[in-house]
């Protein structure tokens, strides 16, 4: 954001976003969060499929110390219910298409639909909590081939290394572009991401 506050950050067959403005709409998801109790240690469900508010989520659960559970629309109601009532989370971040699938749910929604226009005139007000290496940063599911799905827990520090390693293997600079092809719910989706 410092280096490249006006470059293209991410970009969606909507519309992009610069470095800047995810930034901004991140803090604004952040301090939502924050203001609900989220914090390290915490799971928040994601729910919005491959969209430019994705990132803002994840960045934005990331920026609140907390962990991202993310939730493939394609699934069944009773898996998303499932993954949601499993990983303890009481956050959930949703684009307004996909609503009717989480209208079970109880805990603390926020409408990604909604951030763009609420951020506008928005500043960050709460004391964000930067996670520790040791703090867990995702929890996806296992395909439950064997049974119920599992959920596998990373932690930031395995994250660093794994992001570390691809950065220096590839020989990654700024000014690369990444598609995502894997699936934001299968693990390797994080070298797309990140």
């Amino acid at each position: 954001v410092a280096k490249y506050p006006d470059r293209q950050a991410v970009k969606d067959g909507m519309g992009e976003l610069t470095y800047k403005e995810l930034d901004h709409m991140s803090d604004y998801v952040a301090q939502k969060l924050t203001e609900n109790g989220f914090g390290p240690e915490q799971a928040a469900g994601i729910l919005c499929g491959r969209t430019k508010e994705y990132t803002v989520a994840y960045v934005g659960v990331m920026k609140a110390g907390g962990a991202y559970v993310p939730l493939d629309p394609e699934y069944p109601q009773s898996r998303i219910e499932y993954m949601l009532t499993d990983s303890g989370a009481e956050n959930l971040l949703v684009i307004d298409q996909y609503r009717d699938l989480v209208d079970f749910y109880k805990g603390n929604v926020i409408s990604l639909d909604s951030v763009e226009a609420e951020a506008k005139d928005f500043e960050l007000t709460a004391k964000l909590t930067a996670p520790k290496p040791e703090n867990l940063a995702y929890m996806i599911y296992t395909s439950g081939s064997t049974g119920k799905p599992k959920g596998v827990m990373i932690e930031h520090r395995n994250l660093l290394n794994l992001i570390e390693y691809i950065t220096l293997s590839r020989n990654t600079s700024p000014d690369d572009i990444v598609a995502e092809f894997a699936s934001f719910c299968f693990d390797a989706s994080v070298i797309d991401l990140f």
